[in-house]
Order: structure tokens, then sequence, then C-alpha cells
């Protein structure tokens, strides 16, 4: 299976082991035989990530969050039949919705990896795509696997997101999409076309668990998202420091 290591966000610091170690610039996966001495915490998360939906990961500013999700938990998802998604989403005024850029990420990771599996049709939200009949996932080793979505420096949301009026309504409209997508629960919208369309519902599967969730972010803006646990209530359930 391809390592799914895509240049314009794993960095160019090519390590060895003369220079076994990047400075101010994070380990990524292409440099996982030069990152140790966190096994534990990356077992502990890779079995939480297994039993629960949503995961939140967070920890100090400068202590290694963003080499833990490349360098160390990646390849190990990847041993444990998941395949990882690493996103840091856009918040500039002129770039693409965050649920389109999410779905970006994950056309990229089929293409790359040459995954079996439907690719997402610009119009669908998270829940849509993820919940189609017979969107499985199967790797060109013919096994089933799972993608996990891995959103690094999450507290960029409740910052640069929502530092205008637009901004924060396209926050608004993601956190909806991502509220649905963690709870299994239909789309508003989607709602009113299935009682609207007959036989609209035989096009997805209701009960399946999807993907799995994984938010990163700095430990001084827990406080910030805790805010959101109306919305996101199993925030509050699966974390590790």
């Amino acid at each position: 299976m391809s390592t799914g290591i895509e240049p314009s966000t794993q960095g160019t610091v090519l390590l060895s082991a003369d220079n076994p170690w990047p400075g101010l610039v994070s380990f990524s996966e292409a440099n996982e035989a030069f990152f140790f001495g966190r096994e534990q915490e990356i077992a502990e998360l890779v079995r939480r990530i297994a039993q629960e939906p949503l995961t939140i990961f967070f920890g100090k500013s400068g202590l290694g969050k963003s080499s833990i999700l490349q360098a160390g938990l990646t390849p190990e998802l990847r041993r444990n039949a998941f395949v990882p998604i690493y996103i840091r989403l856009d918040y500039a005024g002129q770039a693409p919705p965050l649920a389109a850029q999410v779905l970006d990420h994950v056309r990229g990771s089929l293409d790359r990896e040459d995954i079996d599996a439907p690719r997402p049709a610009g119009n669908q939200t998270l829940w849509e795509y993820f919940h189609t009949n017979g969107c499985d996932w199967w790797d060109n080793h013919n096994q089933l696997v799972k993608p996990i979505l891995m959103f690094d420096q999450f507290e960029e949301l409740l910052t640069l997101g929502q530092s205008t009026l637009p901004g924060a309504a396209r926050i608004q409209d993601f956190l909806g999409q991502l509220e649905d997508l963690v709870d299994n629960r239909v789309p508003a919208e989607l709602e009113k076309r299935l009682s609207a369309e007959r036989g609209l519902g035989q096009n997805f599967d209701f009960n399946r668990t999807s993907c799995h969730i994984i938010l990163a972010l700095r430990e001084d803006y827990l406080a910030d998202l805790e805010s959101l646990h109306e919305r996101l209530r199993p925030i509050m359930r699966n974390r590790f420091r």
C-alpha cells in the first residue's frame, strides 16, 4: 500500500543518520524511522481511536503533537487498517468551504493510495458521502480499510476562522456537518429530500460507522473547544493529553 505521503504537507526536510532531527519543522510520515520515544502515547491513541468515532488530542504548544500525528500515529494507523487523512483547514476568505476542503483531501488520499472507493461528488455533505451505500474503502491488497480524518491545529477554527462574519458563518456550516457526521445524524436538508423523493433513502446506509475523526489542538484552547459541547457532545468523552 502506498504511504500516502503528500509533499505539499510534509515539508522538505530530508533526515539521515547524520542529520536525524528536523529542527523547528515537524517530523513527517517520511521521517518515521527517526521518530522515537512516543510509543506509549501512540498505542493509547490507536486504542482510543478504534473505540470511538471522535478523539480529542491536546497538549501544550511545542510538545510535538504534529510530529506524533504524522510520524508516529499515521504509520501505526496504517498497520491497523486505517487510512489517515491529515488535514489543516484553510480559513482564508477566498478558500473553498471547509467541508469541501475535507472532501478534496479525501479525493487526494483515494487517488494517491489507490483506494477502491467512490469519489465524493461536489455537492455532497460529509454525512452523505461517508454514508452512501457502497462507500467501503478497499486498498490495493483487497483489504477493507477505514478512513480517519486527522484535523491538526484545530484551534485555528476557534481563532482565525471566527475573525470575520463571513468566516464565522463558514464555521457554523462546517460544525453542523461535523456534528452530523460524529453523531450519525441525517442532515436537515437531506431529511427534507428524503420526505419528498421516494426511494432516495435506498442510496444511504444509516447505521454504518463511516469514519473516525481526530481533533488535535493546543491545550490552552481546550476551554474554547468545550464551549462547543452542546453541538459536539463526544468532545467531553474521549480525550488524550
